[in-house]
């Protein structure tokens, strides 16, 4: 992971609240996804209070089940670790759109 402040030059929250990061500055646990290049989804989790505009990149994670839709949605039939190996292919085998934005990444209460 990659965790980027407020007042940290990479994070795109630094320059306040706009259309494309208004998702980095809601509540923590929820996630901000955007696209790197028009191209690769990247995941971020919401990691301060609501206004804050804080982030951390999900850059690698493992598999622990829908392995076949992962190799599918990589084109890949490769080992778990190498599917899940830099933020872009995260987004890619997770099916993940910029539609997640804003939505909990977590369960009430669990």
């Amino acid at each position: 992971v990659e965790a980027y402040r407020p007042n940290d030059s990479a994070c795109h929250g630094r320059f306040g609240v706009t259309a494309r990061t208004a998702p980095v500055f809601g509540p923590g646990g929820h996630a901000y996804v955007y696209l790197c290049y028009g191209l690769h989804t990247m995941l971020n989790v919401v990691a301060d209070k609501e206004g804050a505009g804080a982030a951390v990149l999900i850059r690698a994670c493992a598999p622990v089940c829908g392995l076949e839709t992962i190799q599918e949605r990589r084109g890949q039939q490769t080992e778990k670790p190498i599917l899940l190996t830099g933020p872009g292919k995260v987004g890619q085998a997770l099916g993940i759109t910029t539609e997640w934005s804003n939505h909990p990444l977590y369960t009430p209460g669990n």
